[in-house]
């Protein structure tokens, strides 16, 4: 067979429909090959055949194929002979019944068979064979469709088209179709094997665009960019991008698209991934449930997966309406989208049969056509308007989501409609079955090709005439990737490739990436231990004055890009044992002594990370008064009272109280404010004032922080942004600082939490924003010290610096706390 990529020229926009059956040419043996036998090749990127998995009678032969071979009607039942019977719902596997043939009480499914299994159209006779396909030519135009609406509305509009949804949609259907067909033949083969398979062919491709993105990132993206790059190539690579986006709640729907990841997008591929192994074991529950004499592995069949999509979808809607952004990338909240693919192939053997369905080059006109035209061009609608009519950013993944999963199974439903009008005629052209097979690769580039050129060209968006050019090279790109390296491992004989060779294809691939990540990591790990003896300098000690940085460059700044990920405050030991508080759902404890440390003063930290990062100010303070400091915090949970009972925060407020009650601290550090970055002011939230009092009622004194400012903007990325095009720190201020009277409110919110502080505990309130915004200027640089690691959280460089003056309210407030006994 021929591995030649898809050639195209102007009569490809104009040429006529399919009239057969077989894909356009042997260019296609590679996109969704009719005689296929391998579920790998089912995936939506790379297409399969779509025979009636649950349907015993042949699918779709002509009258001359089956003159070839007048006893294919036995063989695809399992038996062959004069003497076979025809079929009946009690004698057929697929409908619940035993296989032909079959002694009583045995059945035909051997559970994970090893071994080539024998498929009725290897079988065929080569006439029958040539003339026969279950090939679906609208599938791949679909396929089309939906690559096109994610490159231009990302492109373009930078908007989720719901062309993922599609593909996930078409790739359970096809995949279910093809697992349906291995159940009526007798076996669903060695799972391994067909993982090893399937990894070997999506990897080698992607592995590529991993590694060009890494060097691409070293050369092209600000050096903040760096570790995250190496930790999603180390997620995509191995298929779990998606979790690690969920638990991070990254925005994918960031208004400047040129400060996204370029691996961002491998979340839908990491996810496919997991189904592709997840879905051969639960079709394997199915062959363990047909073993059973009478069992009805169809209605189990719908049932399991009718379960798991029901399940899935609630999951999808309670998740987007309380976590959105972390649904959007969840496994357990799009699997009922994959669930719906896999119920459509069930169901549609049945739709097709009452509805007469016909295939394209069977000389017959299929039933209900004008119908099935008008269904193409309704799914075709609903598809295209997704994008434009919802609110994709805040509804996406729940219950909206149906509405392009019912466009994909409107058209797949409607296939070959006979008329000359018929969506299906668009689809089945050449052009778009052509840019089908290009389908993978060019999801592949697209992304980082678009997000690297945005960030090079500094827009937030691209033009008219940028856009086409980075659609061009996405293209030119994209067939060369196919034609080079995902052909080859489509090519017949990768499917039958001895085991050891695909996993020294899928070693190798894993390799490259982890060597390639791993040691750029040790690279920037050995970096960053040369430069810190440069150490921080900073003008914090001077208060009210404003310090001139130093001549910052590039490459000057305290912490550097790559070092970022070490700014987050962690102490040493994890909160266990005697002397720990009791746990709390979602809450991080940890102390900067163990458990059975001796210590002469206890100080808890309860907030949100706004009250955590200010740990490493108080170290000098720990080391002179020899401090236990365990941090309780919880992220994005203040002090205060949930304002939704069912808000993760909830009972966060009172579980501090009965474990401060309980430990009989000598101190509680809280962020007494929060800042309303709508309303440009920080605010005492409700709750907090009261739940301060519970505190000092106790006897328990509490040291409350004025909440630092918040921006709309990531004020370390501005600053870099700004170095990196050849200025200095002072440059970064000017253009990056912001007034510190727009960002916070005149006067400091605390005073009320310590006017309502009863006693006998007391409650001392620190406003650091002199220090943090000198002369009322919020600056991004002090010295060649950051002051901010991202939009609203101090570095850890720049609070270690801090600690002169928090020592100095401690010395003030809390004398006693500097003193060992």
């Amino acid at each position: 067979m021929s591995n030649r990529g898809p050639v195209f020229s102007l009569e490809d926009f104009l040429q006529e429909p399919s009239r057969s059956g077989e894909p356009a040419g042997e260019d296609f043996h590679w996109t969704q090959d009719p005689v296929e036998d391998d579920f790998e090749d089912f995936a939506a990127w790379g297409s399969g055949g779509d025979d009636s998995p649950w349907d015993a009678s042949p699918a779709w032969l002509d009258d001359d194929a089956r003159d070839d071979f007048p006893d294919w009607d036995a063989l695809e039942r399992g038996s062959v002979g004069p003497d076979a019977s025809s079929p009946t719902d009690a004698d057929d596997p697929a409908l619940g019944g035993p296989a032909a043939g079959a002694a009583p009480g045995s059945t035909s499914i051997d559970l994970w068979r090893s071994g080539p299994v024998a498929d009725p159209d290897d079988l065929r006779p080569p006439s029958a064979r040539r003339r026969t396909s279950h090939f679906r030519p609208e599938i791949e135009g679909l396929r089309t469709v939906a690559v096109a609406l994610i490159v231009v509305f990302h492109v373009w509009f930078g908007r989720v088209s719901g062309g993922v949804d599609v593909f996930l949609f078409i790739s359970a259907f096809l995949l279910s179709a093809s697992f349906g067909r291995r159940l009526r033949t007798g076996s669903l083969g060695n799972p391994i094997r067909t993982w090893l398979r399937t990894f070997t062919r999506l990897m080698p491709p992607a592995v590529i665009v991993i590694l060009a993105v890494l060097i691409a990132t070293r050369f092209l993206l600000p050096p903040s960019a760096w570790q995250p790059m190496i930790t999603q190539a180390l997620a995509s690579a191995t298929y779990w991008q998606n979790i690690l986006l969920s638990s991070e709640a990254v925005d994918y729907y960031a208004q400047d698209i040129s400060v996204a990841s370029p691996l961002q997008h491998f979340w839908s591929l990491s996810l496919q991934g997991q189904v592709f192994l997840l879905w051969p074991l639960l079709f394997g529950l199915v062959a363990l449930v047909s073993r059973r004499p009478g069992a009805k592995p169809k209605a189990f069949a719908f049932a399991l997966f009718g379960a798991l999509f029901a399940a899935s979808l609630a999951y999808s809607v309670h998740l987007t309406a309380t976590e959105q952004t972390a649904a959007y990338f969840s496994t357990q909240a799009r699997l009922w989208e994959v669930a719906a693919g896999t119920l459509l192939a069930l169901l549609l053997p049945r739709i097709d049969r009452a509805t007469r369905a016909e295939r394209p080059g069977s000389g017959s006109r299929p039933g209900s056509a004008v119908l099935r035209g008008l269904a193409g061009w309704v799914g075709f609608g609903l598809l295209v308007s997704t994008g434009i009519v919802l609110d994709v950013q805040g509804q996406f993944p729940g219950w909206i989501a149906i509405w392009p999963i019912t466009a994909a199974a409107l058209i797949i439903a409607a296939g070959h409609s006979g008329t000359r009008w018929g969506f299906d005629r668009i689809l089945t052209m050449r052009l778009p079955r052509s840019l089908a097979s290009i389908s993978y690769a060019m999801y592949l580039v697209h992304w980082p090709i678009l997000v690297l050129t945005l960030h090079v060209l500094d827009k937030p968006r691209a033009g008219l005439a940028d856009g086409f050019a980075i659609i061009a090279v996405s293209l030119l790109i994209s067939w060369a990737l196919t034609r080079l390296v995902d052909s080859q491992f489509r090519h017949p004989r990768w499917k039958a490739a001895p085991t050891g060779r695909s996993l020294a294809v899928i070693g190798l691939c894993l390799a490259l990436v982890a060597g390639g990540a791993f040691g750029w990591r040790y690279q920037l790990s050995t970096e960053a231990e040369r430069t810190a003896a440069i150490g921080p300098t900073s003008g914090v000690q001077e208060k009210q004055k404003a310090p001139e940085p130093a001549d910052v460059r590039a490459g000057d700044l305290v912490p550097a890009g790559h070092q970022l990920d070490s700014q987050w405050p962690a102490q040493r030991y994890r909160c266990s044992g005697p002397g720990a508080p009791a746990a709390f759902p979602g809450q991080h404890c940890d102390m900067r002594l163990p458990a059975d440390a001796d210590y002469d003063h206890l100080v808890l930290v309860a907030g949100s990370s706004h009250a955590r990062q200010w740990i490493p100010a108080m170290e000098s303070a720990a080391e002179k008064g020899n401090w236990q400091i365990i941090s309780m915090h919880m992220d994005a949970c203040p002090f205060a009272d949930a304002p939704n009972p069912e808000d993760r925060c909830a009972g966060y407020r009172d579980w501090v109280i009965d474990q401060a009650t309980a430990l009989k601290p000598d101190l509680v550090v809280i962020n007494g404010s929060a800042v309303d970055l709508g309303r440009n002011r920080d605010v005492a939230l409700a709750g907090m004032a009261s739940g301060t009092a519970e505190l000092t009622a106790r006897g328990i004194d509490v040291l409350t922080i004025r909440d630092n400012p918040r921006f709309s903007q990531n004020m370390y990325t501005c600053a870099e942004k700004v170095l990196e095009n050849d200025g200095t720190g002072a440059d970064a201020n000017a253009q990056c600082g912001v007034p510190a009277a727009s960002v916070l409110s005149l006067v400091d919110p605390q005073v009320l939490t310590a006017s309502a502080a009863p006693g006998p505990g007391r409650v001392v309130t620190a406003d650091l924003t002199p220090e943090i915004c000198p002369s009322g200027q919020c600056v991004p640089v002090q010295g060649n010290t950051a002051v901010f690691m991202d939009s609203n959280h101090v570095s850890k460089v720049f609070a270690t610096a801090m600690q002169p003056r928090m020592l100095e309210v401690i010395a003030e407030s809390y004398p006693d706390l500097l003193v060992t006994p």
